[in-house]
């Protein structure tokens, strides 16, 4: 019975030939341009097993959003309708994306209080909102610069009151107007 070794030898003088190519590069080139390929190689790395599945998860995520932004409201019911009488689709729309944004930013809303403020020549119909919230004022802070940049709204006050100086929790009452007729 014979036993073949030459698969092990052939791979064992591949294994030395390429250490010995692999230290000639070193003698030739110097340690800096390995360095270099190095540093490259382990960004390379860290991209593709990092940054990239991030990349990837926002992307969905953003899709996710697209997509239920594409859906249309529902119609409102008859009771819902007697209920938001003079708040019309749009301004429903504003004040439902007001809210999701709070809540995106664990804002916990207690009863908030809306009121109209009719057209007249120099400004249109405009909603007022009264809206107490609690959380922390770095997520207040967060939610407060969205809101400004996402939506046609103005704050008209702020009030941060805290129930003792230890906690970091908040009372928050925004009052907040919104343009009606925009989106």
């Amino acid at each position: 019975m014979k036993v073949n070794f030459t698969t092990s030898l052939d791979l064992r003088a591949g294994w030395l030939r390429l250490q010995w190519q692999a230290h000639c590069l070193y003698r030739r080139m110097g340690p800096l341009p390995l360095l270099l390929l190095g540093i490259w190689l382990s960004g390379v790395l860290y991209w593709a097993l990092t940054l990239r599945p991030e990349l990837l998860m926002q992307k969905h995520s953003l899709d996710e959003i697209r997509h239920e932004l594409s859906v249309p409201l529902p119609m409102l019911s008859a009771e819902q309708s007697t209920m938001q009488d003079n708040l019309s689709i749009t301004e429903y729309q504003q004040v439902k994306a007001l809210f999701a944004i709070f809540n995106k930013y664990h804002l916990q809303v207690q009863e908030s209080r809306y009121q109209f403020i009719a057209a007249d020549a120099d400004h249109p119909a405009q909603l007022a909102l009264d809206i107490p919230l609690q959380g922390d004022y770095q997520q207040f802070y967060l939610a407060l610069r969205e809101l400004t940049a996402s939506m046609p709204v103005k704050v008209n006050a702020a009030t941060l009151r805290r129930k003792h100086p230890d906690l970091t929790g908040l009372q928050i009452m925004l009052r907040v107007t919104l343009r009606g007729g925009e989106a």
